[in-house]
Protein backbone atom coordinates (compact mmCIF):
# COMPACT_ATOMS: atom_id res chain seq x y z
CA UNK A 1 0.00 0.00 0.00
CA UNK A 2 3.15 2.12 0.75
CA UNK A 3 4.43 1.43 -2.16
CA UNK A 4 1.12 2.23 -4.40
CA UNK A 5 0.78 5.70 -2.64
CA UNK A 6 4.34 6.85 -3.23
CA UNK A 7 4.28 6.00 -6.62
CA UNK A 8 0.60 6.06 -8.00
CA UNK A 9 -0.64 9.05 -5.75
CA UNK A 10 0.04 12.76 -4.19
CA UNK A 11 2.87 13.24 -6.00
CA UNK A 12 3.01 10.74 -8.02
CA UNK A 13 6.22 9.13 -7.30
CA UNK A 14 9.41 10.19 -9.11
CA UNK A 15 7.57 11.50 -12.19
CA UNK A 16 7.11 14.93 -10.77
CA UNK A 17 10.70 15.20 -10.01
CA UNK A 18 12.22 13.76 -13.23
CA UNK A 19 9.65 16.49 -15.24
CA UNK A 20 11.15 19.38 -12.77
CA UNK A 21 14.60 17.58 -13.73
CA UNK A 22 13.90 17.41 -17.40
CA UNK A 23 13.12 21.54 -16.82
CA UNK A 24 15.56 22.15 -15.31
CA UNK A 25 18.11 20.30 -17.96
CA UNK A 26 16.09 22.42 -20.70
CA UNK A 27 16.92 25.56 -18.74
CA UNK A 28 20.41 25.05 -19.25
CA UNK A 29 19.77 25.79 -22.90
CA UNK A 30 18.68 29.03 -22.24
CA UNK A 31 20.60 30.56 -19.28
CA UNK A 32 24.57 29.37 -18.14
CA UNK A 33 24.00 29.64 -14.83
CA UNK A 34 26.24 26.93 -12.05
CA UNK A 35 23.54 26.97 -9.86
CA UNK A 36 20.67 26.07 -11.81
CA UNK A 37 23.01 23.10 -13.60
CA UNK A 38 23.80 22.16 -9.87
CA UNK A 39 19.57 22.18 -8.78
CA UNK A 40 18.89 19.74 -11.89
CA UNK A 41 21.99 17.26 -10.78
CA UNK A 42 20.45 17.21 -7.57
CA UNK A 43 17.19 16.16 -8.55
CA UNK A 44 18.48 13.48 -10.69
CA UNK A 45 19.69 11.91 -8.16
CA UNK A 46 16.55 12.85 -5.63
CA UNK A 47 14.06 10.93 -8.31
CA UNK A 48 16.74 7.86 -8.59
CA UNK A 49 16.86 7.92 -4.79
CA UNK A 50 13.41 8.25 -4.42
CA UNK A 51 12.57 5.21 -6.72
CA UNK A 52 14.92 3.24 -5.11
CA UNK A 53 12.87 4.06 -1.85
CA UNK A 54 9.55 3.22 -3.64
CA UNK A 55 11.09 -0.23 -4.98
CA UNK A 56 12.81 -1.73 -1.69
CA UNK A 57 9.19 -0.63 0.39
CA UNK A 58 7.33 -2.51 -2.56
CA UNK A 59 9.61 -5.65 -2.21
CA UNK A 60 9.61 -5.81 1.29
CA UNK A 61 6.21 -5.91 1.50
CA UNK A 62 6.41 -8.67 -1.15
CA UNK A 63 8.34 -10.85 0.56
CA UNK A 64 7.18 -9.65 4.22
CA UNK A 65 10.82 -9.20 5.43
CA UNK A 66 12.33 -5.95 7.24
CA UNK A 67 15.68 -6.43 5.98
CA UNK A 68 15.19 -4.62 2.91
CA UNK A 69 14.06 -1.65 4.59
CA UNK A 70 18.01 -0.55 6.20
CA UNK A 71 20.01 1.85 4.26
CA UNK A 72 22.67 -0.08 2.27
CA UNK A 73 25.79 -0.05 3.75
CA UNK A 74 28.71 1.97 1.51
Amino acid sequence: MTTLLMERAGTKGSLLRNLYKDFLLECLDIVDDTRVEKVYRIYTEVALLRREVSISIDQAGKNETEKLLKPPTY
